[in-house]
């Protein structure tokens, strides 16, 4: 299964790099759909039914006490087979330059991860909180509940930190007063093999460079005093790109490894095509929009393209959905951009194609797209 999942990606690579893959866009099939306001109002009712909107909310009021230089964030839910080797990259090697918290939020888990999470209970930095299943969402908001350090560390309970590269986003915030600092990370497998640095700019980073997911990154504090994850969504790291990001100063990078993020093809990412809730892709993308109003945020040309990058990552993510999920998810995303966006034209070459699907109402092409652009 890995052997395959890496070959396959091997390949598509191949054929970017010769641009077959562009031919065999070109060569797609148009599907020209049309729909009037009924059908819009059908299409939410059939995507409604398939797997409801959650419609929870970002908005909150977080405390925010600072007593330490950073708060680790780890939400852990039946990980009992990588749980111990993340605290133990926290714990055993400490800063000794930096004071620090870590919170493990226990999610309701059923296999061993409760166990072995109390034998790290002695620690004085370390912080146990026990819950029934909230999600990951709900776990991470746990521990945004009550934040007690001056900048914010998420840590997924199946990867690992490196204090060394940590150390160096810490310098680098008090340094420059940038709100987010971002290094570098290690990407490998559920055995430890196949690593592959990912290296980073280092300096100044456009907010639109940064990256959807909360790891790897250094978050000044007072960024979430009013903002938590939506709980029941996926992808809920949306937030970033809609919520928090255009909210900030300054955004720097390191070219320091800080973090190793474990490539597990159980997970979302990987298996969550073949889900049904594949499509919250298209809900949080709506339900943030509006959320974004009461940030005060203004629509702006930037955010229409990240509108239009959603339509594309969205339909990678339903690919193996039915046509009639995929039929009715564009329905709505054109209706979406119709009514809020109808006054924009992206200057961006890069959004170009998918603003001429939108426009031309082509499910065709933007099926073939997302698969093969």
């Amino acid at each position: 299964m890995i052997f395959f999942s890496f070959a396959k990606k091997a390949l598509f690579r191949l054929l970017k790099l010769f641009g077959a893959n562009r031919v065999a866009y070109k060569l797609s099939k148009s599907t020209v759909i049309s729909f009037d306001s009924q059908k819009v109002n059908e299409a939410r009712a059939f995507l409604e039914n398939y797997s409801p909107n959650p419609q929870t909310s970002c908005v909150c009021i977080n405390k925010i006490e600072p007593q330490v230089d950073i708060h680790i964030i780890i939400p852990a839910y039946n990980v009992e087979a990588y749980i111990k080797e993340c605290l133990d990259s926290i714990v055993l090697n400490p800063t000794k330059k930096y004071t620090y918290l870590v919170t493990v939020i226990n999610d309701g888990s059923v296999d061993n991860t409760s166990k072995i999470i109390k034998q790290y209970e002695d620690y004085s930095c370390v912080e146990v909180i026990n819950q029934p299943n909230k999600g990951f969402s709900g776990a991470r908001n746990t521990g945004l509940a009550h934040i007690r350090g001056r900048y914010i560390l998420f840590v997924d309970s199946d990867d690992m930190m490196d204090w060394r590269g940590v150390e160096k986003m810490m310098d680098a915030a008090l340094e420059t007063g940038a709100d987010i600092v971002r290094g570098a990370h290690t990407v490998m497998l559920d055995n430890g093999g196949l690593r592959r640095f990912i290296a980073n700019s280092t300096g100044n980073i456009e907010t639109t460079k940064l990256g959807g997911g909360p790891c790897t990154k250094l978050f000044r504090s007072e960024l979430f005093n009013d903002v938590c994850f939506p709980e029941h969504y996926w992808y809920e790291d949306s937030i970033f790109d809609q919520i928090v990001y255009p909210r900030i100063s300054i955004a720097w990078g390191i070219n320091e490894n800080a973090y190793y993020h474990r490539n597990r093809l159980s997970g979302i990412t990987n298996q969550g095509i073949k889900k049904a809730k594949s499509i919250d892709s298209y809900w949080i993308t709506e339900q943030l929009f509006h959320e974004r109003a009461k940030y005060g945020l203004e629509i702006t040309n930037q955010y229409y393209d990240y509108v239009l990058h959603m339509v594309k990552l969205t339909f990678s993510r339903i690919r193996l959905q039915s046509y009639d999920v995929k039929k009715n998810v564009f329905i709505l995303f054109c209706d979406f951009i119709d009514k809020n966006f109808s006054n924009f034209n992206s200057h961006n070459a890069q959004y170009k194609e998918i603003e001429k699907i939108i426009k031309t109402r082509d499910l065709g092409k933007c099926i073939s797209y997302a698969r093969w652009m």
